[in-house]
Parts: structure tokens; sequence; C-alpha cells
């Protein structure tokens, strides 16, 4: 029951910040330990991520800032909105990145052909496993999250 209380109290946290009670390097540590343990087709995971914290972090929100302002250049009013929650995402202590490693799902489409047509579905459901199990495995850690989708 302890797991259906870690779902329970998995939030999204908007406000975020950095007084967080562990380092950089524990918070990569359970990321990590997530990545394993997190179940993907064929036992052969295809979603890869990186950790930004210090500047990294904010270089990543400063971009995103830098391509929405563009793309609403002559949206000002919803630029506007979109940038004060990109300044409480900069707050926070890090960002994690997800992406799909497309090379091996290739591969498992070679290898594995009867079931090409499948490897793609199934690398996102492993994705979004993995996304879910990282965000209980920070809250159960006392660290808020929130996820997001920009993919300019």
């Amino acid at each position: 029951m302890e797991f259906l209380q870690a779902l329970k109290n998995r939030r999204s946290i908007y406000n975020l910040g950095t007084n967080v009670n562990l380092s950089n390097e524990e918070i990569t540590s359970i990321i990590s330990d997530c990545l394993k343990y997190s179940p993907s087709a064929f036992n052969c995971p295809t979603t890869n991520v990186i950790i930004a914290f210090d500047e990294k972090h904010q270089q990543i929100w400063q971009i995103t800032t830098d391509i929405l302002k563009e793309k609403l250049a002559k949206k000002e009013e919803t630029f506007t909105v979109a940038q004060n929650k990109i300044n409480k995402f900069k707050a926070g202590i890090g960002t994690i990145l997800f992406f799909e490693d497309t090379e091996i799902i290739n591969e498992l489409k070679e290898t594995y052909a009867m079931y090409a047509e499948n490897f793609s579905t199934w690398s996102n459901q492993a994705n979004g496993m993995l996304q879910n199990n990282i965000w209980t495995a920070l809250s159960q850690a006392n660290i808020g999250a929130n996820l997001q989708h920009y993919n300019p």
C-alpha cells in the first residue's frame, strides 16, 4: 500500500524552489534507479534523460523562453502568460529532459521484425512509465515537480 500512497501524494507543484534536502548527486541517483528499474519492451530501454542543474537548468528555460517569444511575437499577451509559467519552472532546482532513442527503436524493429509496428508505441509507453516513476520517486523524497511538454 506504500506504493498507492506514493501515487496519491504525487502532485504537480507549480511554485518550484531550491529548498531541497538532497544533493544533486542524490537526486541523480534516484533518477538513475528509476531508469534502471522501469519496465520496457524486450527489456531494452529506449528513453534517455538529461538532468540539468544550476546554470544548465537556467539555460534550458531561457532557450524555451526565447523560442516561445519568437513563435508568439504577434501574441504578446499569450507570451506574457507563458513567460510567467516558465519563470516558475526556472525557480526549481533542476530540469529533466526525456528523449526517445530512435536508434534503439530501429534496431529493435529490425531484430524483431514481426513486432516492428509496435516498438514506437511500446517506447512511448515505457517513456510514460519512466516519467511517472521518476515523478513519484521525487515526490517520495519531498521534491516537488511538474511535467511540461515543450518541444518547439
